[in-house]
């Protein structure tokens, strides 16, 4: 039977042989997963229950696909890394992950890996080694280079990074995790992860992506499984053969917690409300007066906010420090902002020119925050 062959005939029984992974791995201690789900939240919770679920001692393996998303670290900062226009145009996912490292672009040319083990024996080379062998094993000639990324060396003399990898360390439990760019979109790659809105956003608190020329390798899905499979096998099984331990969508009725897990990945709190703090600066010019505002943000709610403008009227300097306030403790976002300057409007006894100049302002600015 062929690699590819092997894993679509476990894909198909997924239901079936499913229910003997429910009781999650207390007592295994070298496991193969694989999904059937596209979808990001499904596939990053069941990867979180794993690692929260497994025995101390234990190695874990999870392969997955995800339809169009932008997965973000830890620890970044969305309106600097990601498109988010651009993304809520095209019905592309945000998705902040629970490991460090930088913004990564997920479809289903772009397949994720996933490894599982103590805390003890992490270390940034060991799983990439692995995965390199088995690219090696299919025919690609790959190699590591020193920010520890999978790259192959074109004809042509170019470096393309294939795989980029992040982790993370909690208790005594650690998971090394990345991508592998096999058929993937490059140009949707690139204009997913090129935010419009970064310029004027000061952040040093948050973890900014290397951007790096990228290639794809070119071999099928299922081939790579079944090759990243073999060597996981080799590495920490003694080469003996795992089956597969089959999960998908179905598993967020099956067990509760990977759903709940699923259900915080999606919400506003994790999304952008574990943003670092950060400060973004910017600067309009009307026919009625020149405007800068600086909005200081935390967790994605706006702490401080400063408008000020060069206009000789005191009314006007009057009326834009008033948007400042009513800013303060609004969603950092287009929408929130929007309301939050044509409440303090709605409020005031702003009048014709007046009105229509905070009107203006309340478009520009809003439209500045995706």
């Amino acid at each position: 039977m062929s690699p590819s062959r092997g894993v679509l005939n476990t894909i198909t029984s997924a239901r079936r042989c499913f229910n003997s992974s429910r009781q999650l791995l207390s007592d295994e201690k070298v496991t193969a997963h694989i999904s059937t789900s596209l979808s990001p939240f499904t596939n990053l919770a069941y990867e979180d229950h794993l690692f929260r679920t497994s025995s101390p001692d234990a190695h874990t393996l999870l392969l997955y696909r995800n339809r169009s998303a932008v997965i973000i670290g830890r620890n970044q900062n969305p309106w600097k890394e990601a498109n988010l226009s651009l993304l809520h145009a095209r019905n592309i996912a945000l998705v902040r992950r629970r490991s460090g490292g930088g913004a990564v672009y997920h479809e289903e040319g772009n397949t994720c890996w996933s490894v599982g083990m103590a805390k003890k024996e992490f270390d940034r080379v060991t799983n990439v080694e692995m995965v390199t062998r088995a690219l090696r094993s299919l025919g690609v000639r790959s190699r590591v280079n020193e920010r520890h990324d999978i790259v192959i060396d074109t004809p042509e003399g170019e470096t393309l990074k294939v795989t980029g990898s992040a982790y993370k360390l909690a208790r005594e439990r650690a998971y090394h995790h990345g991508t592998m760019l096999l058929n993937a979109d490059l140009a949707a790659l690139g204009g997913a992860l090129r935010s419009t809105r970064a310029q004027g956003i000061v952040d040093a608190r948050s973890v900014e992506s290397v951007r790096s020329r990228v290639g794809n390798v070119g071999i099928p899905h299922d081939d790579f499984c079944a090759a990243v499979k073999t060597e996981f096998e080799k590495l920490y099984n003694e080469g003996k053969e795992l089956e597969w331990k089959v999960f998908g969508d179905h598993t967020l009725e099956e067990i509760p917690e990977v759903k709940k897990l699923a259900e915080e990945l999606q919400s506003w709190n994790w999304t952008f409300g574990q943003t670092p703090q950060f400060t973004h600066e910017l600067n309009g010019s009307f026919h009625w007066s020149d405007v800068t505002v600086i909005l200081t943000v935390k967790h994605g709610v706006i702490i401080e906010a400063k408008v000020e403008g060069n206009s000789i009227d005191d009314g006007i300097q009057t009326r834009l420090s008033s948007v400042g306030t009513s800013l303060v403790g609004k969603q950092y976002g287009r929408e929130s902002v929007r309301l939050a300057v044509m409440e303090g409007v709605e409020d005031s006894d702003a009048r014709g020119n007046a009105r229509l100049k905070e009107e203006e302002l309340s478009e520009w600015l809003s439209s500045q925050l995706d």
